[in-house]
């Protein structure tokens, strides 16, 4: 039997390092038909980008990745954009989303979430080991 779960990695430049070894095991997994990942940056230097843009081209029908520039003080119309048509293209039955990165951020993006009407969010602590 097949699952049909489309999980989505939403990060900052602090929260990249602790979603990508997650990012890339739940890749591997059977388990998972669709992953996504918004990766946003303040300053437009993206950490792993190389790295994503490698997994982009070994999974292009599995894995989705935008690296996307952000103004923490802005209006955020842009990321719910980016967040919304991720929501409306999905084709999966369950949506799981992980948000890891500042806490500002964090907040931020949880706050579209559930503008969206998302409610089911888990949120991952930043570990810099």
């Amino acid at each position: 039997m097949e699952h049909g779960r489309h999980l989505i990695f939403i990060a900052d430049e602090v929260g990249i390092a602790t979603i990508f070894p997650s990012l890339k095991s739940k890749i591997a997994e059977k388990y998972y038909k669709h992953i996504s990942l918004l990766y946003y940056s303040e300053v437009g230097q993206y950490l792993f980008q190389k790295e994503i843009e490698i997994l982009k081209s070994h999974y292009p029908t599995k894995f989705f990745g935008e690296m996307m520039r952000y103004d923490l003080l802005g209006d955020w119309n842009a990321e719910k954009e980016e967040i919304e048509a991720i929501i409306n293209a999905n084709t999966m039955p369950n949506l799981a989303f992980v948000v890891c990165g500042k806490t500002e951020f964090q907040n931020q993006i949880q706050h579209i979430l559930q503008f969206l009407g998302i409610t089911h969010i888990s949120t991952q602590d930043l570990s810099f080991s």
